[in-house]
C-alpha cells in the first residue's frame, strides 16, 4: 500500500471485520428483540461491505493495470487473471472461493440493495440476515479471492497490504496563530 494514498476497500474490509466481530460477540448475548437486531445490522454491515471491499479491490487493480473497467463485479473478477498473464489462468466459476464470492455478490445485490418484501418474506430473509456464519463465510471470502487472484496473475496484484494496513490519509495543515 502507497503511503497518503486512500484505498476504499481497506475502508471497506475493516469495517466488515469489525461488524463481523460485534456480530460474533452479540450473539453470545442472551436472545432479546435488541441482540437479534443488533446482530442482524451487523451480519448486513459485513455482507455489504464485504462485497464493497472486492468490488473497490478489483477496480483498484484494473485501474493499476491501467486497464478500462467493463462489466459487473463479477465479470472483472473473471477477466482480470487473463488480462494480466495473458495465459490460461482463470477463475473456476464453479469452484471456492468464487463460487462464495458469487453468492456474496447475488446476496447483497437482491437480498439487500434491492430487497422485495413479497419474494424474501418467504425465503427465509430474516434467518439469513441474522446468521453470523454466513457472514463470516462471506467476510472470509474477501482474502481468499484477492490471494487467488495474486495466485492465478503470477503475483501481478496486490493482495496482502489490504488486509494489514488500514485506511489512512495523512492531513497536514499550518495553523497560524495571530499574536
Amino acid at each position: 500500500m502507497m503511503p497518503n494514498q486512500d484505498f476504499g476497500e481497506s475502508l471497506y474490509y475493516h469495517t466488515a471485520k469489525d461488524a463481523l466481530a460485534r456480530a460474533k460477540e452479540i450473539e453470545r448475548q442472551p436472545l432479546n428483540n435488541e441482540t437479534e437486531f443488533g446482530r442482524k445490522k451487523e451480519v448486513a454491515t459485513v455482507i455489504v461491505f464485504s462485497a464493497l471491499c472486492l468490488e473497490a479491490f478489483i477496480n483498484r487493480q484494473y485501474f493499476e493495470g491501467h486497464i478500462e473497467t467493463k462489466g459487473n463485479a463479477k465479470q472483472k473478477w473473471a477477466r482480470l487473471p487473463k488480462l494480466l498473464d495473458r495465459g490460461n489462468a482463470d477463475f473456476n466459476e464453479g469452484q471456492e472461493p468464487f463460487h462464495t464470492f458469487g453468492q456474496l455478490i447475488d446476496f447483497r445485490n437482491t437480498r439487500l440493495i434491492h430487497f422485495h418484501p413479497e419474494v424474501e418474506g418467504n425465503n427465509g430473509w430474516a434467518e439469513l440476515i441474522g446468521d453470523v456464519r454466513l457472514a463470516d463465510r462471506f467476510f472470509n471470502c474477501v482474502q481468499e479471492m484477492a490471494e487467488e487472484l495474486h495466485c492465478l496473475t503470477n503475483n501481478r496484484t496486490s493482495s496482502s497490504s489490504l488486509f494489514h494496513q488500514k485506511y489512512t490519509r495523512r492531513v497536514s495543515a499550518t495553523v497560524i496563530i495571530p499574536i
